[in-house]
């Protein structure tokens, strides 16, 4: 048993430096992001966190509240960042602000650790790629907390008179998120974070088995906006400039199936503008552009 619980230990923490040593050899903004600025939470509600800010060796993670509210005092809180290394918090956690599910904890660190980049709500669009990450809990199947990237698109942005406990960012990602993803990171393509996961919509079930919940899909996260980013002195990214136009050649496609990212160079057709793929889900099987086949094949047998 002991031997068992050692090389628990060790596996611990020897995986993470592994994934970040690959993610930074990785070219897409977005995953690379994703990996260094994620963190995983450690106690006795175990959920995700994302690194946000840092004032000399002070490091402030934020994370959906509700992971923290049942934390007693006495109970212990770690932070374990994608190097491996587990943190002690040097003040309790907090919620950042009453009626918005959003926490805050605070490490001490020499290491230099990367932080996010936060957007403004108004560069989340309906439509654009987004990515979640964060540590989803053991399962009989996969029996350690790992590192998981779901890409998704957004579905939309709820006025602030609609939100519930500040969840705005609706998304719908393949496979949805799992439990203990809450408080990671929504990533967009271009590696900025447009907001904090915490929720999936439930609805009823349509069988007759009482009490049964599932998932409609849909995911929320909580956006950035001026009031959050006062809260915490934070600096948001309001507008991001245009990159010059890239020859068609140079434009990549990502393409997903189920948990593994592939990147293919896509030949554009006479008169393909470079829609997303998944705007042609609905389509008739005529019109589809080849580069997009493959993936509308797949979304169709997901849905």
């Amino acid at each position: 048993m002991v031997l068992r619980g050692l090389l628990a230990s060790v596996l611990l923490m020897a995986v993470p430096p592994l994934i970040l040593k690959a993610a930074e050899s990785n070219p897409d903004p977005a995953a690379s992001t994703a990996v260094a600025i994620t963190v995983q939470i450690l106690g006795p509600v175990p959920s995700s966190g994302t690194l946000v800010k840092q004032d000399d060796d002070r490091y402030t993670v934020l994370t959906a509240w509700h992971g923290l509210a049942s934390v007693r005092p006495g109970e212990e809180l770690q932070v374990q960042t994608a190097d491996g290394q587990l943190h002690g918090l040097i003040e309790p956690p907090r919620r950042l602000e009453p009626g918005v599910d959003l926490g805050v904890l605070v490490f001490r660190s020499r290491q230099p650790y990367r932080l996010a980049r936060l957007a403004a709500v108004g560069l989340a669009a309906p439509g654009q790629a987004v990515f979640v990450a964060g540590f989803p809990l053991a399962t009989a199947t996969i029996a350690m907390r790992t590192f998981r990237l779901r890409e998704g698109r957004i579905e939309g942005v709820l006025p602030p008179q609609a939100a519930q406990q500040g969840y705005r960012l609706l998304y719908n990602v393949i496979g949805s998120t799992l439990p203990g993803m809450s408080g990671g990171p929504v990533v967009r393509a271009d590696g900025l974070v447009v907001g904090i996961h915490g929720r999936a919509e439930v609805s009823a079930s349509p069988t007759a088995q009482e009490d049964v919940w599932i998932k409609s899909g849909t995911s929320l996260a909580i956006p950035f906006d001026g009031r959050l980013a006062e809260r915490l002195a934070l600096r948001l990214v309001t507008e991001v400039p245009t990159p010059g136009a890239q020859p068609a050649e140079q434009v990549r496609e990502r393409v997903v199936i189920r948990e593994q990212v592939l990147i293919r160079e896509p030949q554009r057709e006479p008169g393909d503008l470079g829609a997303p793929c998944i705007s042609y889900l609905y389509s008739g099987p005529f019109g589809i552009p080849s580069r997009c086949q493959r993936e509308v094949e797949m979304l169709n047998r997901l849905r």
